[in-house]
């Protein structure tokens, strides 16, 4: 078959455009023409974790030794914990390995795209796919605020106050996708304050429909590093900058808006944080550390699923809690390895993205949403070889 002979650095880069496309857009094909496969969505899940998998199959014959024996160890240490909760837990080895799909998102993502060509042509194009997406998805919250026909698969239409989630399946999921798709333009343009401005005055619709506030904070953090970047060359033009965000935020973005409506979602947006996920997380940390059983083969199926709090709203936790440390050290190990990315030479743009990278990590469920993943590790190596190509 031809694809079994393209070359190591176009069939990854064709299917990582491909991948870039199709992934934020699934939830649309998914509402339309619904497909589950052992309770997963065919086409947001099944589909593209069969397809990446198939990818990074292929692409590891090109991996060395090093490599290969991180991803044996880790895949072996899955299989180990699996069998070792038959005996304590009860737990179908079988089943309980399925369930842990998710566990190689991150690590094959990685490996997809830390080769991949980022010259300024190539760059160029998946900055502009970003965009896109950026503002579709942006768009689809501007009209839901205007009360306008909108593409809305989960919150009932139009209810003042509703947390908008568009095409995906929530608002978090939404709020975290515009988020890391600002992240990603607003740090590899971070010297660029035209493009700033267009990029965040196209993201604000979103998160103001949303109401999701660690998503918000991260795009305002976001925005003030750029422009500090920026503020001892520019202090004019971000004079400008301020105020004409001001005037395109009161005359486009407020028009034909129930200001009470605005104001709610924006209180909302800067209230205190939500106690239940900070006592899931304090809940998942004391069901990890409750004894050694726990700490090394994780919890069991029923206490992390049953009851009215389950342990979901932390990655991190979500880890350790279903698979123990063992899983979790084997994961992040073949996390960095994977890589190739030596820490003390990261650029300082590419480290706060990683910062803001477990932020949502340690808030959300972002692991598991395989669209979000992509976006972070190809945003990564975007922002990292951009920035290492300038400097040289």
């Amino acid at each position: 078959m031809k694809i079994l002979t393209v070359d190591k650095q176009n069939f990854p880069q064709r299917v990582s455009i491909y991948l870039l496309v199709y992934l934020p857009l699934s939830p649309i094909i998914e509402h339309y023409f619904s497909v589950k496969i052992l309770g997963y969505s065919f086409w947001n899940t099944v589909f593209p974790f069969i397809a990446i998998s198939l990818v990074f199959i292929l692409k590891l014959k090109w991996a060395n030794i090093r490599e290969l024996i991180s991803f044996y160890l880790f895949f072996l240490s899955i299989v180990f914990v699996a069998t070792i909760r038959v005996a304590i837990y009860g737990d179908n080895a079988f089943e309980y390995i399925i369930r842990g799909w998710y566990l190689f998102i991150l690590p094959m993502f990685i490996y997809l795209v830390r080769d991949l060509n980022f010259n300024t042509h190539n760059e160029r194009i998946i900055k502009q796919i970003i965009f896109v997406q950026l503002f579709f998805l942006s768009l689809t919250g501007l009209l839901y605020i205007l009360v306008l026909p909108t593409l809305n698969f989960i919150t009932a239409d139009h209810i003042i106050g509703g947390r908008f989630g568009g095409v995906f399946t929530g608002s978090n999921v939404y709020s975290n996708f515009l988020a890391i798709s600002y992240i990603i333009l607003s740090l590899s343009d971070s010297h660029n304050l035209k493009r700033i401005f267009i990029y965040t005055i196209t993201v604000i619709p979103g998160l103001i429909a949303a109401v999701s506030r660690g998503p918000t904070l991260l795009v305002i953090a976001t925005l003030i590093i750029v422009l500090l970047i920026n503020v001892k060359k520019r202090l004019i033009t971000l004079i400008i900058f301020s105020g004409s965000l001001i005037i395109i935020f009161n005359k486009i973005i407020l028009k034909g808006l129930n200001f009470q409506d605005l104001f709610n979602r924006i209180a909302l947006l800067f209230s205190q944080g939500d106690p239940l996920r900070t006592y899931k997380t304090e809940l998942g940390f004391n069901m990890f550390f409750s004894s050694l059983k726990t700490f090394l083969f994780g919890n069991s199926y029923v206490q992390i699923n049953s009851g009215i709090i389950k342990i979901s709203d932390n990655s991190l936790i979500l880890i350790l809690t279903s698979w123990g440390g063992i899983v979790f050290i084997f994961w992040l190990s073949t996390l960095i390895i994977f890589s190739k990315v030596h820490l003390g030479k990261v650029p300082i743009t590419a480290l706060i993205y990683l910062l803001f990278i477990v932020a949502v990590l340690l808030t959300n469920n972002a692991v598991l949403y395989i669209a979000w993943s992509f976006y972070v590790s190809m945003g990564f190596y975007l922002i990292f070889k951009r920035t290492v190509r300038i400097n040289n």
